[in-house]
């Protein structure tokens, strides 16, 4: 284990962890206004819930935009190309604006619908609607993020999102001790994401330009055109896969809910360690240097080796103290049990999937990453899960389902992250 925390090790974590945990502490705000509104009764947290859900589709190209641009600014950085940076981050954030824009009035457009789509009640319209509000301030703090993490500003970032969070509890805190209920929330996270953008929009200052460029725009668009459809086959698939398991029962769709978000908790966590190794491959590439990216490679490698021993551990650690305490059913309980060694094998595919993933959009071939996607989750996924969850395996099938998906997409994405590499730098 001495020789894996070497330096270079050290610095990808010092890159990568806070960047995980920032990921990490996304979730939690989004829990927090969750959970914040339970007092006021199962009506407004439906309708909350199902306003996330919209919220959630509506920031998909504001994601690719971010992810495109990390990508990008990782190689000029790498190429000590500072100007570019500048105006790259800035049409970045330029764009992410308009795009934001659009998909507001959009939204606005379909609004009058939603309620009766997801059942819930109008007060969902509300909630909605002042979130639509802090759009464009999202759309800023999502491009400003990733272009300081990228600049190594890591841990300044993840304090600027510790310090969003401790401000969104304590403001819905007050809302609800006021009494402002559903629109006090939501204004919370408002206020906590302008609070958050001004001070990331005074730590760029000096390291971006806000003016469109044609020749960043015409590079930038490509990658945010295949990142849009990755996650879209993402989403599409994860919609059809959960109506496929909503038909096997309460409980074990109950189940199967309370054990995802478990999943899901160590997904964002690592993709956010793949941001870094993302950022230091585009460096990497940036500085046209065999040596360093061959360094980079192996620095992967020890860090799949890590989070392969830390992983089932901690897996295990949540299945044993939460499970008990968000499954109180005792026959949910016992599905929940037969499930964990099927958790422990998706939660150890997990982090080698997403640092695959983050090398493929560090070489930037979003259009081959979006391909491996659409087949892995659209056809693998679904395609298992018919089949395994209508056999004894049930609910676990599900779970067996997610793990050969991502199985299947590391060994896709990790022969081609090969064959690009050579493109590159001719080994």
């Amino acid at each position: 284990m001495k020789k894996i925390l070497n330096n270079d090790m050290k610095k990808q974590l010092d890159l990568s962890l806070p960047t995980g945990f920032e990921c990490l502490m996304g979730v939690f705000i989004g829990l927090i206004d969750t959970a914040a509104i339970t007092p006021i009764g199962n009506s407004a947290v439906a309708a909350v819930g199902a306003m996330a859900s919209v919220i959630d589709l509506f920031y998909l190209l504001l994601q690719s935009v971010n992810v495109s641009n990390n990508s990008i600014v990782a190689r000029l950085f790498g190429a000590n190309k500072l100007e570019d940076i500048k105006k790259q981050t800035g049409t970045s954030v330029i764009v992410a604006i308009i795009f934001t824009l659009i998909c507001t009035v959009i939204t606005l457009l379909i609004s009058p619908i939603l309620p009766r789509l997801f059942k819930v009640d109008t007060i969902c319209l509300v909630y909605l609607y002042i979130r639509l509000i802090g759009a464009v301030p999202n759309s800023v703090i999502s491009i400003l993020n990733g272009h300081q993490r990228t600049l190594g500003k890591s841990k300044k970032v993840m304090y600027v999102k510790l310090f969003n969070l401790i401000l969104n509890v304590i403001l819905d805190f007050l809302a609800v001790k006021l009494n402002f209920g559903v629109a006090g929330v939501a204004v919370a996270t408002v206020i906590s994401d302008v609070v958050s953008m001004i001070i990331l929009v005074i730590m760029s200052k000096n390291t971006v330009q806000y003016k469109l460029s044609k020749n960043h725009l015409n590079e930038l668009l490509p990658l945010v055109k295949y990142s849009a459809e990755e996650r879209v086959f993402k989403r599409c698939s994860n919609l059809a896969f959960n109506v496929i398991l909503s038909r096997m029962g309460t409980n074990e769709y109950a189940v199967y809910v309370i054990l995802f978000q478990i999943v899901n908790a160590f997904e964002n966590f690592f993709y956010g360690v793949g941001v870094g190794v993302t950022s230091n491959i585009g460096i990497a590439i940036g500085k046209n240097d065999t040596n360093e990216l061959k360094k980079v490679e192996n620095i992967v490698e020890d860090l799949n080796i890590v989070m392969s021993v830390i992983t089932p551990i901690f897996t295990i650690l949540l299945l044993k103290f939460l499970v008990p305490i968000l499954i109180i059913d005792e026959v949910a309980l016992q599905i929940a049990n037969n499930c964990t060694p099927f958790v422990i094998v998706c939660t150890l595919i997990i982090p080698i999937c997403c640092v695959t993933s983050a090398s493929l959009r560090g070489l930037k071939d979003f259009k081959y990453s979006a391909k491996t996607i659409f087949i892995s989750s659209c056809v693998v996924k679904l395609g298992v899960a018919v089949i395994l969850c209508n056999t004894y395996l049930g609910i676990a099938g599900a779970l067996a389902a997610l793990a050969i998906s991502n199985l299947f997409t590391t060994v896709l994405q990790d022969e081609r992250i090969e064959k690009v590499k050579s493109n590159f730098l001719n080994i």
